[in-house]
């Protein structure tokens, strides 16, 4: 009993012992377990890496300035997202072809904008007016007649009167006594509204066009008193008193019955007293002088706040182009289905002149 008793006060003494050593840091104790922290995944270049999620995720940022942000969110959701402005060419000048334009019958006179739809050019066109010719005496008049045969122009030839379908070539607007004008483009092209290319090119490079909501037209106007009458040829025994102005007379020496070698001077479509075009006639050509010019408007667009914007408007305004010369005329008071009716290049008013007859009495 003794020997256990004491077993276990020394157990007791140790233990206090070992207590108070540790208390003066003579006994260290064992240092807490060390935790190895995740490394944070390297993500790719425009991405940052969620800790809630723990995953990368791209960096929003803005459109670029002049930039379209469709989503219109303020953010570039990439994609087809932050589309550029289609800088698109002023149509300042419309070139009209480098070769004589009048060389055609029907006097077509177009130009191109410096655009294109579905791979082909803009175009805008028109055709010269066929001048009417007022002459008289009708439908014929005498050889050696006193008094002068007289003719002057007495306008255009109704668009009506052409017998050609609305917008074929050789067709016209009359806008003016002595002014045309071809179709605008929104009826070339069938938009109700305007010409609007945002909608009209799709599939085309301007999606997004600094110029939009385009309207324009050809336009031809002359001068009457600039005009110049002849007979080419001038067969033997035709005067041709005037050679310029809005009138002229003619005196004739001789029939237009044609003489041998001078065939290419006369015709076979002058008005007979029924209204057919049957009778030798000579022909007398009017030139004219056309003054075309482009007459167009359209809205500016630009990049505001990363947006499609209206900027401003510019026209409707005149742009001159080059003069264009024809032979385009008829006397609107005979039948229109003579071959030269309306001829751009070569056409002529046909004037039948008779021999006069006297008839013997008993």
């Amino acid at each position: 009993m003794k020997n256990q008793r004491l077993s276990q006060l020394t157990f007791i003494v140790l233990i206090v012992a070992f207590g108070a050593l540790a208390a003066i840091g003579g006994v260290s104790a064992a240092p807490p377990a060390q935790i190895t922290p995740t490394p944070t995944p390297t993500c790719p270049p425009g991405q940052f890496f969620d800790p809630v999620m723990n995953l990368c995720r791209p960096i929003q940022q803005p459109c670029p300035a002049g930039t379209i942000d469709l989503q219109g969110n303020g953010v570039n959701d990439g994609g087809d997202d932050c589309q550029p402005l289609d800088v698109l060419p002023a149509p300042d000048d419309c070139a009209l072809p480098t070769s004589n334009p009048l060389n055609t019958k029907e006097g077509q006179v177009a130009c191109a904008l410096p655009w294109q739809m579905n791979g082909a050019p803009v175009i805008v066109d028109s055709a010269v007016g066929c001048v009417d010719v007022d002459r008289k005496p009708y439908p014929r008049t005498m050889v050696n007649l006193t008094d002068d045969t007289t003719l002057r122009l007495a306008g255009l030839v109704p668009s009506e009167g052409l017998a050609r379908p609305f917008g074929a070539p050789g067709w016209y607007r009359v806008t003016g006594d002595w002014r045309v004008q071809g179709l605008y483009l929104h009826e070339r092209f069938g938009d109700s509204a305007a010409f609007n290319t945002q909608r009209l090119l799709a599939g085309d490079p301007y999606r997004y066009p600094s110029i939009n909501r385009v309207t324009a037209y050809l336009e031809l106007s002359t001068v009457p008193e600039q005009t110049q009458w002849e007979v080419p040829g001038t067969p033997r025994g035709v005067r041709v008193i005037n050679r310029a102005g809005d009138r002229t007379q003619l005196r004739f020496d001789r029939a237009s019955f044609p003489l041998p070698g001078e065939g290419e001077a006369t015709s076979f479509d002058g008005p007979d007293r029924n209204g057919n075009n049957t009778l030798p006639a000579f022909r007398l050509t009017v030139r004219s002088r056309w003054q075309a010019r482009l007459v167009i408007g359209y809205e500016v667009y630009g990049v505001v706040d990363n947006a499609y914007r209206l900027t401003g408007y510019v026209g409707p305004r005149a742009i001159p182009l080059a003069a264009v010369y024809s032979r385009r005329a008829w006397d609107w008071g005979q039948p229109t289905n003579s071959p030269g009716f309306c001829d751009a290049a070569q056409g002529y008013v046909p004037i039948p002149v008779l021999e006069a007859q006297a008839v013997l009495r008993r």
